[in-house]
């Protein structure tokens, strides 16, 4: 399966959403890929998996649509969680609060010591 979810340039509502269903068990699948497409105009805001599941999911649905239409979404939000800390916010500053965020739940931000980026950054900061 493959999926595309277009979001606005806010990060906030789903433009556009498709799924390509290419191989699967059963030849019925192969329906539900247009539902993807009534994911288009949901807003990014409380309660968007019960409704990402009435669309997607269900007796008539598919939990692998579900499923990629909630990781496409999950993604957008911890983007946006960087772009709405304040513009004034430097740099630096704005990736400690994402590290402290994500710390724990991502493999990146969990293991600062061995990402070789940050610890450039890091050195970098220390010369200057």
């Amino acid at each position: 399966m493959k999926s595309t979810v277009t979001f606005d340039s806010d990060f906030t509502v789903i433009l556009a959403a498709k799924a390509q269903i290419i191989k699967v068990p059963w030849d019925l699948c192969y329906e539900v890929a247009s539902k993807m497409e009534g994911l288009a105009g949901l807003k990014i805001q409380s309660g968007i998996k019960e409704q990402v599941q009435r669309i997607l999911g269900g007796a008539m649905g598919c939990v692998h649509l579900v499923e990629l239409a909630m990781d496409s979404i999950t993604a957008v939000v911890q983007l946006r969680d960087f772009h709405l800390l304040p513009k004034t916010m430097p740099y630096k500053e704005k990736m400690e609060n994402i590290r402290k965020m994500y710390k724990g739940i991502c493999h990146t931000y969990s293991s600062n010591d061995k990402n070789p980026k940050l610890l450039r950054e890091n050195l970098q900061s220390q010369l200057n």
